[in-house]
């Protein structure tokens, strides 16, 4: 399968791991929606999650690396009651998806998962009650 050949997936960071100045939006952004989402449908609650994919320092990186962390690997999941896998990732009105993320939309597409990015909280619960 080329999605996971060595010529299709980045080797190393394409993009220098710099904070970005949005970042604190689109956490907040993550926040409002994930609460929402809670709070909205608190019967649902577990079929949504973070996937954690940010660390804290170089060291604490390498040791996530090592259990499994893939970078890319986007914000929210969400799995459906028919089993079936959304992948979100967050992002505020002007934030750059990096080339991992791309790799990583394009490989859950291939999976044939959904991979959405979301710019607001209104496009948010527009995805959520699409598929509740």
């Amino acid at each position: 399968m080329k999605y996971f050949s060595p010529e299709f997936r980045p080797s190393k960071p394409t993009t220098k791991a710099t904070k970005r100045p949005n970042s604190k939006d689109e956490q907040n952004l993550q926040s409002k929606c994930y609460r929402w989402f809670k709070n909205t449908y608190p019967q649902e609650y577990g079929r949504m999650w973070m996937q954690y994919n940010n660390p804290k320092s170089q060291q604490a990186g390498f040791y996530l690396k090592a259990q499994g962390m893939v970078a890319g690997v986007s914000d929210l999941a969400f799995i459906r009651k028919d089993g079936k896998m959304v992948f979100i990732e967050m992002k505020t009105e002007t934030g750059r998806v990096s080339d991992e993320q791309k790799w990583w939309g394009e490989l859950i597409k291939s999976c044939e998962a959904e991979y959405h990015i979301i710019r607001t909280f209104e496009e948010f619960q527009e995805l959520i009650k699409k598929h509740i």
